[in-house]
């Protein structure tokens, strides 16, 4: 279904990652963070007076929908001493009470029966206690790291949920999990106005930080072997600027594109822009509208030479490598662009909300 999702107002509470460079003049985003580059790029910072203000507009109707991020900074957390608690909430009080905005979502929504999205972009594949209320309020809530069995997600949630047997049987979690839905990382609308390569001199690229996955540090060892044998490889281990990223990905036919401290990344779709093939290691989560194997995209066991045979079985046939990748990039544009997503939050929430009202 098309339409301009922005018809309606949305008001996004906390920074979610999909979301912090997206403007729209319906589109109104409150910031819970004070550091410059995690911040909403036109947001307003979360304090006393605009919490009134939110509060009115919400108990007023003003707002169609409401997109919650997950908390990062909850004012108490379970596991951790009543002193530090309390210390940690008169900090937020006196010197960051941006940060207090999510906690203070009870209050916001009370009496307010205004549909709600969760959105999780976190890495971690797991949902805390001091989410639940979230959890519970929300009508979806959309995860980037879901696992495949959405009940690993509370392991550790509390002193209770410390193995999937006390889990398993849980009636609240057992209804909980019927909210949750994979969403993706997605990218930048922006990026598919970039220029689109003519040619391609790279066999396999890579671009990124690898000591924090043994998957990168496995697989790299495969991307040496592959050169030795006379193979254009081509690997940067630090950090560089996104044009000459992507111009990168625009000259190679293949983009390794491994998990790193989640599966899903921004790098899975900036690639596939760029009309070049993602290989990735088999997905450890669910995910919304993932690419195919063989049609969008190559996946590799991360066990023995795996990740050896399909790069070079698949640079054996270049000419298919080329159709690959211009399908890759018309999915990624179809829906994993970012105003993509947010028609899909939209569409789920408040269409499907309408319908089980009906």
């Amino acid at each position: 279904m098309e339409y301009n999702e922005t018809k309606y107002k949305i008001l996004a509470l906390g920074e979610i990652f999909q979301f912090v460079d997206y403007v729209d003049d319906n589109f109104h985003c409150v910031s819970i963070y004070t550091k410059k580059n995690r911040k909403y790029k036109k947001g307003t910072l979360f304090s006393p007076s605009l919490f009134f203000e939110l509060r009115k507009r919400i108990k007023n109707g003003y707002y169609d929908l409401i997109l919650c991020a997950t908390n990062p900074f909850p004012i108490h957390i379970h596991d951790r001493s009543l002193l530090k608690n309390i210390r940690n909430l008169l900090h937020a009080l006196f010197f960051d009470f941006a940060s207090l905005g999510l906690s203070m979502l009870p209050l916001l929504l009370r009496d307010s029966t205004v549909p709600v999205a969760g959105i999780n972009s976190h890495d971690k594949p797991r949902i805390p206690k001091e989410d639940f209320y979230l959890l519970k309020r929300c009508n979806w809530y959309f995860m980037r790291e879901l696992p495949q069995n959405k009940k690993l997600l509370f392991l550790n949630a509390n002193k209770r949920s410390n193995a999937l047997e006390a889990i398993k049987d849980n009636s609240f979690y057992s209804e909980i999990v019927k909210k949750i839905r994979p969403i993706s990382l997605g990218v930048s609308d922006n990026i598919v106005k970039y220029g689109r390569g003519n040619s391609k001199d790279i066999d396999i690229f890579f671009c990124g930080d690898i000591v924090n996955s043994t998957v990168r540090e496995d697989g790299l060892k495969t991307l040496k072997r592959l050169e030795t044998e006379g193979y254009n490889v081509v690997c940067i281990t630090d950090r560089i600027p996104f044009d000459e990223f992507y111009d990168y990905c625009l000259r190679s036919w293949l983009v390794w594109s491994p998990g790193g401290l989640g599966w899903d990344c921004f790098r899975h779709y900036e690639v596939a822009l760029a009309e070049s093939v993602p290989v990735s290691n088999y997905p450890s989560i669910a995910r919304y509208q993932p690419p195919v194997e063989g049609e969008h995209c190559l996946y590799y066991g991360i066990e023995g030479d795996h990740l050896y045979r399909v790069i070079k079985s698949a640079l054996n046939n270049k000419d298919r490598l080329e159709e690959m990748g211009k399908a890759a990039r018309k999915h990624c544009i179809r829906y994993h662009t970012v105003s993509k997503i947010l028609q899909h939050v939209v569409e789920t929430t408040l269409l499907e909300t309408n319908q089980k009202e009906k």
